[in-house]
């Protein structure tokens, strides 16, 4: 039998080697770890400011009904994402050795999964149609499935840019593809294709994702072909996909209740409220979470570094996600009046439910990374058994006051269950569960200046009558108020500085932080 090395010329080989090889000691790795959340920060800011933009322009352009097309579709398309990548991309980034026999595995692999979903998309849509009452829907679902042969032809490339820590291309990569797919939604939109303009955006992302990630990352597969090595890096991605699939339907069983039980016309509304809302966590948490798995990883022999780092983090998506989230949900009239138009008067008090279920969702998400890097996927499978029981339970107490009574059943479980999801996740391992407490403070306290200064705006009539002038106004108030009370508390002023060191400079080690012993 043929060596490995003998299927691929020896400069097919030697390209695969610099592509694969990272090259980095541990404490090179923790640096650019922490430089590279800073990146990946500022870049999905500029992204949600594009989606946010785009938002606003599509909903004067596109009916809510629309809307409520894709997500129905979503429902079947968002389940199969669990299975498009099997986990494969995450084995690529996780693993301390790749060949370029193995990669070729698993790009195949991840093709052919997008080549079956995209099939299972055009065999399935009339089902969701008779499953919601609604025809129009089985051409959308159609189109919406050759996203899933994108995304396989896609994913190890995309893989290789995290591994090599990439991440000022990754980020690019994903703006302009942000941009890229908003230009052609609202092109499509101004020209009268109503839901067609939705979906030419989900594709534009997916097709300009794969033309960013192939053009970046220098990455040639082989030939189709079983790789020594391979079967442990599918058991890895087995785990996490078995994972993802019972999370799904933590943040989709809400939807699925709204159509079924209400309608499209209250799921267009919920929908839109909802992609607001979840804009930190799909553009910032996230992604950063391709930076602080594989770092968490390495980290995993010198607990108090660990520790250090992941409560450092912890700390500083606190401070910068707790605040607006707040803001959002104060601000609900004057954010839909001003982002969705009139038409959307009914997603108010959606929205801030919404937001308010929010506040704690991005610190939350960082828990899954104690989990996946100390290697105690079973732990966090069991947990996510309870998490599912628990919110749907909220979801189905708040169905029958309408969608914002499912919202309101949203914030009360995520709210309720966060404390519980921490100290499962800490009960083992170097983080202690006191010190995710204390990591949250200065956020907590930030929210509440905030919250107390847009209350005393109101409450004193100092604010305009017009919509957006009012949310200036008091977005203004409500900042500086969590600016200044970052700034007279020393872990938080400690914190910021340390925010702008990284911006300058690569720290050679994320040891130093504001959560030091």
């Amino acid at each position: 039998m043929p060596s490995q090395s003998s299927k691929f010329p020896a400069s097919a080989r030697a390209r695969s080697d610099e592509v694969l090889a990272t090259g980095l000691t541990d404490g090179e790795v923790r640096g650019r770890a922490a430089r590279g959340g800073a990146v990946v920060v500022a870049s999905q800011v500029a992204r949600a400011a594009l989606q946010v933009l785009s938002t606003a322009a599509l909903a004067r352009l596109v009916a809510p009904a629309d809307f409520g097309l894709v997500a129905m579709a979503a429902t079947l398309t968002v389940l199969f994402t669990m299975f498009s990548d099997l986990g494969l991309s995450q084995a690529t980034v996780q693993r301390a050795e790749v060949t370029h026999g193995q990669l070729t595995t698993l790009f195949w692999i991840n093709v052919a999964v997008g080549a079956a979903l995209t099939l299972l998309c055009v065999l399935a849509a009339p089902l969701v149609a008779w499953f919601y009452g609604e025809p129009r829907v089985v051409p959308v679902v159609q189109a919406l499935g050759t996203g899933f042969m994108l995304a396989g032809l896609s994913s190890q490339h995309g893989a290789l840019l995290n591994r090599r820590l990439r991440f000022v291309v990754v980020a690019a990569i994903s703006i302009v593809a942000t941009f890229a797919g908003s230009l052609i939604a609202v092109v499509f939109a101004w020209y009268g294709y109503g839901v067609w303009a939705l979906v030419a955006q989900q594709l534009g992302f997916a097709l300009a994702t794969l033309l960013g990630n192939w053009w970046a990352s220098g990455w040639m597969p082989g030939r189709p072909q079983l790789a020594p090595g391979s079967g442990t890096m599918l058991r890895f991605g087995g785990n996490l996909t078995l994972y993802n699939l019972l999370i799904f339907f933590v943040p989709n069983a809400d939807r699925i209740l709204i159509g079924w039980y209400i309608g499209k016309h209250d799921l267009g509304l919920y929908d839109r409220c909802s992609n607001l809302i979840t804009l930190p966590v799909r553009l910032v948490i996230m992604p950063l979470s391709n930076v602080m798995v594989p770092a968490l990883s390495r980290l995993q022999d010198q607990p108090a570094s660990y520790e250090r780092f992941y409560l450092s983090t912890l700390e500083k998506i606190a401070m910068a996600t707790i605040a607006p989230t707040l803001l959002l949900a104060l601000l609900a009239p004057e954010v839909v009046a001003v982002l969705l138009g009139p038409d959307w008067s009914d997603a108010t008090p959606i929205l801030a439910w919404l937001a308010l279920a929010a506040v704690g969702r991005p610190v939350g998400q960082s828990i899954s990374w104690l989990f996946v890097s100390q290697g105690r996927t079973n732990e966090q499978l069991r947990m996510g058994v309870l998490v599912v029981l628990i919110t749907f339970a909220g979801y189905v107490a708040g169905l029958h006051y309408g969608a914002a009574g499912v919202a309101a059943g949203v914030a009360a479980t995520h709210l309720g269950i966060l404390p519980l999801t921490f100290w499962l996740a800490t009960r083992r391992g170097p983080v202690r569960y006191r010190r995710c407490g204390e990591a949250i403070v200065p956020g907590l306290v930030g929210g509440a200046a905030l919250v107390a200064a847009v209350l005393a705006l109101r409450a004193g009539g100092l604010t305009p009558e017009a919509p957006l002038a009012a949310a200036m106004t008091l977005t203004l108030a409500g900042g500086a108020a969590t600016l200044l009370t970052y700034l007279a508390m020393p872990r938080a002023r400690y914190a910021l500085l340390n925010v702008l060191h990284l911006l300058v400079k690569t720290p050679a080690a994320p040891a130093a932080s504001s959560t030091r012993s």
